[in-house]
């Protein structure tokens, strides 16, 4: 569980969090706006009902992945919405994802969530493989083009 109340916790989480299109988009990188919204967000609920944050951590407590899923709703049906889930390059390829991803599952449909959706960028293959082996299909499209 992300504990709010701690400013490094949460700052780091949400620098990973915005950091994390770097694996996609070469030249990216987060504004410092950017990664304070974010703190903002993780120490807020606003815009859900309830957040699932589950933090995997070694022995001597150093985050190594995390998983966040608000609990929304949408024409009456309460969905989890997956914002993110990140592991570290070191310790991929062991289960933590997957352990994570099964947690969040089970909390929303313990939360009583028809469903779960998230979005994931096209130049993430790693991610859209990882989410259609866990079940997923893909749904809609957003296109974008920058003016």
């Amino acid at each position: 569980m992300l504990d709010v109340s701690n400013d490094a916790e949460v700052t780091l989480v949400s620098g990973i969090h915005e950091q994390a299109p770097r694996y996609w988009i070469a030249d990216y990188a987060p504004t410092p706006e950017q990664i304070q919204r974010r703190i903002e967000q993780l120490k807020t609920m606003t815009g859900c009902l309830d957040r699932f944050f589950q933090l995997a951590k070694t022995h001597d407590h150093a985050i190594i992945g995390f998983h966040w899923i608000d609990l929304e709703q949408e024409y009456g049906e309460a969905f989890g919405h997956i914002k993110s889930l990140w592991v570290h390059d070191d310790f991929r390829h062991r289960g933590i994802a997957t352990t994570l991803k099964h947690n969040g599952e089970l909390w929303a449909k313990n939360k009583g969530a028809v469903y779960l959706k998230t979005t994931v960028h096209a130049n993430n293959p790693r991610m859209l493989e990882f989410n259609r082996h866990s079940g997923y299909v893909q749904g809609f499209i957003e296109m974008i083009k920058n003016l």
